[in-house]
């Protein structure tokens, strides 16, 4: 069985380097979304809703610019995924924050590549990700969601220091 896992010297050491930066872009994705889990959470019903309502004009130009067969996929794919997180009981995994930001990282990466792979995406940065890869060869999916959740994180970290210095 371990002969299986025998190859050329190197490859895991580019394996990781490969692999390092999805699972760090995975675990900074877990991590803000818990913050914005936090953060909607404390909001009223209304603007809970109006979370979604944010996705339609990013469907209209997955429609319009990606097809009817990948506007077909995404929906279906977006539509299942609410109703799977509905449905599927929450269970705690691990106690540890880090270890559960590590784990929820590396299975919703696994689950994004896997809706990727099949020529579909989740909606939201996905399918803005796929229209920046298909426009210029140099950026990826993962790269959108970096530059994203950066972009995120720095604006929530300015936020608490001016609510901190009230």
């Amino acid at each position: 069985m371990l002969r299986a896992l025998r190859r050329e010297p190197g490859f895991y050491r580019r394996l990781w380097v490969l692999a390092l930066p999805i699972v760090l872009q995975n675990i900074i994705t877990t991590s803000l979304g818990f913050a914005d889990t936090f953060m909607v959470g404390l909001l009223g019903n209304a603007e809970m809703a109006a979370v979604p309502a944010a996705n339609v004009p990013i469907f209209i130009i997955a429609f319009t610019r990606m097809g009817r067969k990948f506007f077909a996929k995404t929906l279906v794919t977006v539509t299942a995924m609410t109703v799977f997180l509905s449905v599927v009981p929450i269970v705690q995994v691990v106690d540890d924050t880090v270890a559960a930001c590590v784990v929820g990282g590396i299975v919703s990466g696994a689950g994004i590549g896997i809706i990727l792979r099949m020529a579909s995406s989740g909606g939201g940065l996905d399918v803005v990700g796929v229209l920046l890869t298909k426009w210029r060869r140099d950026f990826s999916v993962g790269k959108v969601y970096l530059i994203c959740f950066a972009a995120c994180g720095a604006m929530l970290n300015m936020l608490a220091g001016r609510l901190r210095n009230r």
